[in-house]
């Protein structure tokens, strides 16, 4: 998926500089994009955030397009929180591409609710 995603934002976007990262691709090439992006150099990175697991900053992004959804509340609010760490200083936009009453709306809901009865219990 992540890899026909780029193919058709080149298609639709010759002129950027368009990225894809997933579990296939190299662990070096995936430091490399992330350098390029943080440098500015990379227009739009299609990737499973995933596949960095902890540490990954992706401060130069503003707009996060998710495509699909892990049930997982801690994997989804480090997913997200990518974007929102210190020295970010774009408006960031996330948009959640889902059907009505799919599987995934479903998964968002649950996660929301998770996340609500967690700042409920904990006070925070």
């Amino acid at each position: 998926t992540i890899d026909w995603m780029q193919v058709e934002l080149n298609k639709a976007f010759p002129d950027k500089v368009i990225e894809a990262v997933h579990g296939f691709v190299p662990t070096s090439y995936r430091a490399d994009v992330i350098e390029r992006h943080r440098k500015g150099l990379v227009d739009v990175l299609v990737a499973n955030p995933a596949v960095w697991k902890e540490g990954v900053e992706l401060t130069a992004a503003s707009v996060m397009i998710y495509w699909d959804f892990h049930p997982s509340r801690v994997r989804w609010n480090q997913t997200k929180d990518r974007n929102y760490r210190i020295g970010q200083t774009l408006p960031v936009t996330m948009w959640l591409l889902a059907y009505p009453n799919s599987m995934d709306t479903k998964t968002v809901q649950w996660i929301k609710e998770k996340d609500r009865m967690s700042k409920m219990i904990s006070g925070r």
